[in-house]
């Protein structure tokens, strides 16, 4: 990475001024410095480095569309995703339910879903999601028509999904919800309430990674 000098680069420029008594005499006076740190801060942005720390290799896009900017980009992972503790029961709850909707909230979540969807023999499901880097998650999966992503709520949180989510007219409509550990329960609350019947699974956990502990340590 090139340094960045501070030194004025041009000349300071100088314009004739008044001079303080008020008479004609003209005196020469730099202009403001603040041109020039201006022209070092733009420089120096232009040379620095964005860390990038969601799981590994799961950074590209971001890296990329950074590198397209000119701008230098380091991966260094912070965190990274375990399977949960209800994963092994959705490809039996897929195989054994058929469920009016599949609610998917994130893009982890919608990758932990697919290896379980696959475990069970690829069903034919209704998934809604909850925005565009979900729905990009299915559309790149291989399919064979089976997955029907067909709801995404007008804005990207769980708090529109659970409202706008279609339902039919009679209540007890059936939705599993496959989230992190971490997740609220805004979601099967905000279902449960418009007369939805509910299955929570926590099919994934985040956790730091062996880098961040040992950084913290």
């Amino acid at each position: 990475m090139m340094p960045v000098s501070l030194a004025p680069y041009p000349p300071q420029p100088y314009l004739p001024q008044l001079s303080a008594g008020g008479s004609n005499q003209l005196c020469l006076q730099p202009i403001a410095t603040r041109l020039q740190r201006k022209s070092a801060y733009i420089l120096a942005s232009i040379n620095k480095t964005v860390v990038v720390t969601r799981e590994r290799g799961k950074n590209g896009k971001l890296m990329k569309a950074l590198e397209a900017r000119g701008i230098y980009s380091l991966e260094l992972p912070l965190i990274e995703h375990k399977l949960g503790t209800d994963f092994e029961r959705l490809p039996l709850l897929l195989n054994e339910n058929k469920f009016h909707w599949i609610a998917v909230t994130s893009p982890e979540a919608a990758s932990v879903f697919l290896q379980g969807w696959k475990t069970a023999g690829h069903p034919k499901v209704k998934i809604a999601v909850v925005g565009s880097g979900t729905r990009e998650v299915f559309e790149q999966a291989e399919q064979n028509g089976s997955l029907d992503v067909c709801f995404t709520p007008s804005k990207a949180n769980a708090k529109c999904l659970a409202e706008e989510l279609p339902r039919g007219p009679s209540n007890g409509e059936t939705v599993l919800y496959p989230a992190s550990i971490k997740a609220s329960n805004e979601i099967e609350s905000g279902l449960t309430v418009r007369g939805f019947n509910v299955t929570r699974l926590n099919t994934y956990s985040t956790v730091y990674s062996l880098f961040e502990c040992a950084l913290s340590g």
